[in-house]
């Protein structure tokens, strides 16, 4: 029964079809396109950018960036009278919209979380075993089917990889609603040396002033007995955070300039020496092909009865080995000169990070997210922040 073999066909018969589709489009458009682009009208395999909402799409990146809430931003939204996503499907098409469609936290995460923006195709996230069963089950990303590059960007990585770095906390900065209060900046990044939890921020009031705190999520749940408050003002933490930055910061443009100073000397001493290097294995070169056309010379007008034809053939042999050897080792010679050349050896990512944040004067949930990966708060009140990049930030200080 011919029309029933594709429900026959076990998981991994499934897997190697779709494999072979993707082998000939890989980046296939099988379902609705997302926010944010539209169907080529070329090519419908293709995407193109919804210019009508691209910058809606960049003010939800920049706004949350900027420490304000999910709720916050689709407020924003709604203010604006952005329709949301289903209500913009909805009036494309021509139909009648709900005057009481509103945007959601939801709306707004779908849209940091879409890696789709980053100008890469990315499918296979869930899956079905069974095509009765309406459940899908999440995979792992390292089995997800992700080709780069295959339309525009809306938002460039490094942006996109901030925002996941913001989500990833457990605990999103809210804002106090009674007194229209910023939200932390540190929101999910503080933690208890002891427990290892992420702390919460208390508030206490005095004189009509507001003071923030942070105290240990254990001791407020379970008591004292569980693990010590850790009570610490705000202030200080953001206080040591800006100071350290910006003292880690300077020792590593210092350090930077020590090491471009003595790199810079250790370029010109190899550039020379290759440079010897290089002229040697020339003039080599021109040896070679001087021999080679004697030898050929004295055999063709046999001028040494030695030099029989099996003795020629071999000597031959010999001398466009040699020439072959030297060759090669021209063609390295160039290569590492000109990497030697256009060498660049102190810029590399994590050194670009904290390098352009030298000098700040005010902290944002953004360089945060940049450069701490935590903030450990011990019993006595001591505050250890953890960076990221600690093994290069260890190797290059003490280099």
């Amino acid at each position: 029964m011919a029309f029933l073999y594709p429900f026959c066909l076990g998981k991994n018969h499934i897997t190697s079809i779709y494999q072979q589709v993707e082998n000939v489009c890989p980046y296939l458009l099988h379902f609705h396109i997302l926010y944010g682009y539209l169907r080529d009208p070329l090519d419908k395999h293709k995407l193109i950018v919804d210019e009508d909402v691209r910058n809606v799409i960049r003010d939800v990146f920049t706004m949350y960036l900027e420490n304000a809430s999910m709720s916050e931003i689709a407020r924003t939204l709604d203010r604006r009278g952005v329709l949301p996503p289903s209500q913009l499907k909805r009036s494309r098409k021509g139909q009648e919209l709900n005057p009481n469609a509103v945007w959601g936290s939801q709306a707004v995460r779908s849209i940091l979380t879409q890696e789709l923006l980053t100008g890469h195709m990315v499918q296979g996230k869930t899956i079905s075993y069974s095509h009765k069963l309406k459940k899908r089950i999440p995979l792992p990303r390292e089995k997800w089917s992700i080709v780069r590059n295959t339309h525009k960007a809306i938002i460039d990585e490094e942006t996109f990889n901030h925002v996941q770095s913001l989500l990833q906390k457990e605990t999103r900065p809210k804002a106090d609603v009674k007194t229209k209060t910023a939200p932390s900046l540190i929101a999910g990044f503080v933690v208890c040396a002891d427990c290892g939890k992420q702390m919460l921020r208390t508030k206490t009031t005095k004189n009509g002033k507001a003071h923030y705190y942070f105290r240990c999520r254990t001791n407020k749940q379970l008591g004292s007995n569980a693990c010590a408050s850790h009570l610490i003002p705000e202030d200080i933490i953001l206080d040591v955070l800006l100071a350290s930055i910006n003292s880690l910061v300077d020792a590593l443009v210092d350090v930077e300039a020590a090491l471009h100073r003595n790199a810079s000397d250790e370029v010109r001493v190899m550039k020379k020496r290759l440079c010897l290097q290089l002229e040697k294995a020339v003039s080599e070169r021109e040896r070679i092909a001087n021999t080679k056309a004697k030898v050929y010379h004295m055999y063709i007008n046999k001028l040494d009865e030695t030099l029989t034809k099996d003795a020629y053939d071999n000597l031959r042999e010999n001398i466009e080995k040699m020439n072959a050897e030297n060759e090669q080792k021209i063609g390295m010679l160039k290569k590492e000169l000109d990497r030697v050349e256009n060498v660049d050896e102190y810029k590399s990512e994590w050194m670009q990070d904290f390098g352009r944040y030298r000098g700040i004067t005010e902290l944002t949930r953004e360089i945060i997210a940049d450069l701490v990966e935590r903030i450990v708060i011990g019993k006595d009140k001591t505050i250890h922040i953890e960076f990221k990049f600690r093994d290069e930030l260890k190797q290059y200080l003490h280099s």
